[in-house]
């Protein structure tokens, strides 16, 4: 939680960049959420790495900042 914690405040103070990773981990999170994911279980989300995380917060990034 802490590297994630200081991956988002790394992020730039730019209002639109914000939102937009915002958005992006709120997909994340409902992508996660036992009503949508029905097939996740505990084992699942705690088998997730930290770098897959990141992969996952980076390629959103890079994909906002892109644009």
């Amino acid at each position: 939680m802490e590297k994630l914690k200081a991956a988002l405040a790394s992020v730039p103070d730019d209002r639109a960049v914000r939102a937009q990773v915002t958005a992006a981990l709120h997909v994340l999170l409902a992508k996660w959420s036992p009503d949508t994911a029905q097939d996740a279980t505990d084992d699942d989300l705690e088998s997730v790495t930290d770098d897959e995380v990141f992969d996952i917060i980076d390629n959103e990034f890079d994909e906002f900042t892109a644009s």
